[in-house]
């Protein structure tokens, strides 16, 4: 695998413009220059060229072209020459951002696995925060206990737990909703899929149908959480269960009623981190 790199800005311009084809096929095209811009080679036409070098299908550059000739991320010279906007001009005409950041686009053999791994920017994203967040929590929990129990030893700590207590921050509802691993719902792949909260029939199938290509791509590793609920083996006691508070997840298995709670999700092989070929 290889990859290229946009902008945050870049990024964040043409998946409100177009999603993540528009982001998949630029940066594809990026990848794919040798030059400041795709020379005319004979009679050929824009598309002609774009489908050469790219290596992607008459379709797949129909399809996505024109609105990048809209957004005027790429310009169709008089000779005939094709430019591909850079990074210093996406900071000088796109709307700006608080923070400008570099984000690896793998670029794949297949268009529709590139187009998984512009999305998987925000899987990689979102696990980094709830890790981030399972950290922060992990860290008040033991400052809280440490004041229980009368074994804080530093003055900041003290402080720390004191404020923590002044704004209604207790152990006992710290603990219970604390999450100490990582996990995304079918629904929530699908959110961050379609950069959406609109809910569709097939919501949960489109999430779960992405999150198997990225178990697939290796790019996410899933360990599945699955405990007994009740010993009682019987179709009546679960439908019990399901129509109780505790909502889905629940299954006969071979020694009664288990439940499954939202599957551990952690980071596979990354692209951020290894096979890194080669980057434009």
């Amino acid at each position: 695998m290889s990859f290229v790199l946009l902008t945050n800005i870049e990024y964040d311009y043409l998946l409100n413009a177009g999603g993540n084809a528009s982001i998949a096929f630029f940066a594809t095209l990026r990848f794919s220059k040798k030059s400041i811009v795709i020379k005319k080679v004979g009679k050929k036409g824009p598309l002609a060229l774009i489908e050469d070098v790219t290596g992607l299908s008459r379709t797949t550059v129909i399809k996505h072209f024109p609105l990048l000739l809209e957004l005027d991320m790429v310009k169709v010279h008089p000779n005939g020459n094709v430019a591909i906007h850079g990074r210093q001009w996406s900071d000088k005409n796109l709307p700006r951002l608080t923070d400008r950041k570099l984000i690896p686009i793998t670029i794949c053999e297949k268009f529709n696995d590139t187009k998984t791994m512009v999305a998987f920017v925000r899987v990689h994203s979102n696990i980094q925060r709830q890790k981030s967040q399972i950290g922060k929590k992990a860290e008040q929990i033991k400052l809280l206990r440490e004041e229980l129990s009368g074994a804080t030893r530093s003055l900041k700590n003290h402080h720390a737990a004191r404020q923590m207590a002044r704004k209604g921050i207790n152990l006992p509802t710290l603990v219970q909703n604390t999450c100490l691993n990582s996990t995304i719902s079918n629904h929530g792949f699908y959110k961050l899929l379609k950069n959406s909260d609109l809910r569709t029939e097939n919501t949960k199938r489109i999430g779960y149908n992405f999150k198997k290509k990225l178990l697939r791509l290796g790019l996410i590793i899933q360990q599945r959480d699955v405990r007994l609920a009740s010993r009682l083996k019987s179709k009546h006691g679960l439908e019990q269960l399901q129509d109780s508070e505790k909502f889905g997840g629940f299954f006969l298995g071979s020694s009664g009623i288990y439940y499954e709670y939202s599957p551990r999700i952690e980071l596979g092989n990354s692209p951020y981190v290894g096979n890194k070929k080669k980057q434009v």
